[in-house]
């Protein structure tokens, strides 16, 4: 069940070009999806997301994540309703979303909180020590993170041990056992009440009042569609879950970057080009061959798929061919971007790291024909500006701060997509994360 995705993904690599305009029907026990091999024809299903004749699954993940019950996700997902809850969801400051303009302050108050990550782990490794940098990454992004959206009382800030219940969530979680819970108490379901009670706790005392604005519109979206205080506690673990992706992305950025020879001096000569007045914070804009790096990683390490549910019987007709395929309702749409990112035709040697192919270019999301790490068209990530910022501070913070070294245990695996599951939005690491670390003195403090 956790491999759902990249058996889609595989079926579709092995189509690739034996079924007119990319489009085929998969079936798995009775269940099927449509799934689109070809790059126009993604880019033309993207125009159609926010037609009634389809539903987003956001909608479904949000509830199911959050532990409603069935009747409560049908009421959600009715006729009525259509694109509603999900449109709505995803309207709250669209513009400025899409502009980064929110995401601009959050990023702010992630700056702030990450700092103080830095610090305790600078006084932590006067010498050599070594450490679980995964791990590390993940609890310090959580904890960032969740300081940025839900403010000072967040239940991540209060309690920065409720990140463990977090991480064995995260690993266990599958929307469909999710939603059986109430008959098969599958692991991570105890995690999934505390995290819960955790947020009931947050709302029950107003600490949403010092919530980020963004969270306050979702807060707002959620309860005109007359969820409880349960309900909207529950539902607000989609926004922790996604913590982990900064995490993985920074993760699986570093591993490729020690791998390849001299590409660290290089990135350092970067950074410390701007003297003592540099700031990780502005990696974005002044570090071009690490957001590069970073590009290149998410190229590698992410399925790019778009997902989708089709509410309705709905003719779509593809151009310039003009044929016309009858979708069917209740059946799931799924576009294999990752197909794209792959190609030799549009990525020159996909399967290498090349840390250079993005140079120059700052969204690849919307300037590189196959770039796929954060879909695109109506459905584009309106995430993706904060998540770019907050990574590249992160690895530019790192490389900054610390020296890094291969330990017994050999060098950091590298994301590897045969092993991404349902819940993964950048392939996390199974393998090696054990890695030395001491304090780096930059040459512009020695001097």
């Amino acid at each position: 069940m956790r491999r759902t995705t990249l058996v889609l993904d595989k079926i579709a690599q092995d189509n690739i070009g034996k079924h007119p305009d990319g489009i085929f029907i998969a079936s798995f026990w009775g269940w099927k999806a449509y799934v689109i091999t070809s790059l126009p024809t993604m880019t033309q299903i993207q125009v159609k997301s926010k037609s009634r004749d389809y539903r987003l699954t956001t909608t479904i993940t949000l509830a199911s994540i959050g532990g409603l019950s069935r009747p409560r996700l049908g009421s959600l997902l009715g006729r009525d309703h259509g694109l509603c809850f999900g449109a709505d969801f995803h309207n709250v400051n669209a513009r400025e979303l899409a502009l980064g303009t929110p995401t601009n302050r959050i990023a702010k108050s992630f700056s702030i909180a990450w700092s103080s990550c830095l610090d305790s782990m600078r006084a932590a490794v006067h010498h050599d020590s070594d450490i679980d940098l995964w791990t590390w990454l993940f609890r310090m992004t959580v904890i960032s993170t969740s300081r940025a959206i839900f403010g000072p009382r967040s239940p991540f800030t209060t309690d920065p041990n409720l990140w463990e219940d977090l991480a064995v969530y995260n690993d266990t979680y599958h929307p469909v056992k999710n939603m059986l819970s109430f008959a098969v108490p599958w692991r991570g379901i105890k995690e999934q009440h505390k995290l819960t009670n955790a947020f009931l706790e947050l709302l029950d005392q107003g600490g949403f009042d010092q919530s980020c604005s963004l969270a306050q519109s979702r807060q707002r979206c959620f309860a005109k569609f007359c969820l409880d205080e349960h309900g909207q506690a529950g539902i607000n673990i989609t926004t922790t879950l996604g913590q982990s992706k900064p995490a993985a992305a920074a993760f699986a950025c570093l591993s490729f970057i020690f791998r390849n020879s001299g590409l660290i001096d290089r990135l350092r000569g970067e950074i410390d080009a701007h003297g003592i007045e540099f700031h990780p914070s502005r990696a974005v804009d002044e570090c071009p061959l690490l957001l590069s790096c970073l590009h290149e990683t998410l190229r590698l390490g992410t399925l790019g798929a778009m997902v989708g549910w089709i509410t309705d019987d709905h003719v779509f007709e593809v151009k310039p061919s003009g044929r016309r395929y009858l979708l069917r309702g209740g059946r799931a749409l799924w576009a294999a971007g990752g197909v794209a990112q792959r190609s030799e035709e549009l990525f020159p040697d996909p399967g290498m790291f090349v840390p250079e192919r993005f140079l120059g270019v700052r969204y690849p999301e919307t300037q590189v024909p196959g770039f796929r790490a954060f879909a695109g068209g109506d459905v584009i990530c309106l995430g993706r500006h904060y998540f770019r910022s907050v990574t590249m501070e992160m690895l530019a913070s790192l490389l900054t701060e610390f020296e890094f070294e291969e330990t017994q245990r050999g060098p950091l695996c590298v994301p590897d997509v045969t092993s991404f599951a349902v819940g993964d939005g950048v392939v996390r690491p199974r393998g090696n994360t054990i890695v030395g670390i001491r304090a780096r003195r930059r040459e512009t403090e020695q001097g």
